[in-house]
This record gives C-alpha cells, sequence and structure tokens, in this order.
C-alpha cells in the first residue's frame, strides 16, 4: 500500500488475519486485505444510519469529493466511495495513488471543497 509504513503494513496483515480466522477461511484473500484496508485506515465499523434525510446529505457530500476528484485531470483516481460510518468519518472517498514523484499544486476546487460544494447546489 502506497503510504504505509512497515509498520503499518504489519498492522494491516494482523488485521487481514484475524478477519480470515473470524471468516473461517484457510487463507488471506484480497477481500480481508481490503477490508482490513477500511479498518486500519479509518477505524472501525459503526452502526448504518436509520434516517434516510442524513443518507442523502452524506452521499451528495461524498459524491462531491468523488466527482470533482474525478473531474481533476491531475488527481489520483477513485478508488471506494462508501457511506458506512467508520470511527468518526459518517463515509469516505478512498482515492488510488498513481504512484510517486512530484505533483503539480491543485487549484480550487479540490476534491475537499468538493463535499460541501455539491450541498450547496439548488
Amino acid at each position: 500500500m502506497a503510504g504505509f509504513s512497515g509498520a503499518d503494513l504489519e498492522t494491516l496483515m494482523n488485521e487481514s488475519a484475524i478477519m480470515t480466522a473470524g471468516r473461517e477461511k484457510k487463507a488471506i484473500t484480497m477481500n480481508e486485505i481490503n477490508d482490513a484496508t477500511d479498518r486500519v485506515i479509518a477505524g472501525l465499523e459503526g452502526r448504518a444510519l436509520a434516517d434516510n434525510a442524513t443518507k442523502k446529505l452524506i452521499a451528495y457530500h461524498e459524491a462531491g469529493h468523488a466527482l470533482v476528484g474525478t473531474l481533476l485531470p491531475f488527481h489520483d483516481p477513485v478508488n471506494k466511495e462508501t457511506l458506512l460510518p467508520r470511527g468518526q468519518a459518517k463515509g469516505m472517498v478512498q482515492h488510488k495513488s498513481a504512484g510517486e514523484g512530484p505533483r503539480p499544486i491543485k487549484p480550487l476546487p479540490s476534491p475537499l471543497t468538493g463535499g460541501q460544494f455539491l450541498l450547496i447546489l439548488p
């Protein structure tokens, strides 16, 4: 995983192994690694939201992050968008790292402002 230290990778694989054992599998698969990545990056999965109005608001917000990140030609591509609460976040957009090296300075709007942008549209 890009940006992970050796200790982060160790934690990721330990979480993957725990999930594999809990699912009564004999080997770690990409499903466990992907689930463990979400847990290591964002925290424990919270309770699903029951209020449809809140779900809709969070969906628009996260879609804004994903949309702006996708439309900017120099931005890393979107890897995953989720509305499952994790840690303090009610939703999350993960971007796939396009590799190492220098990147241009990002002018506004950035993916960070994209979440708010869609909320103010009529």
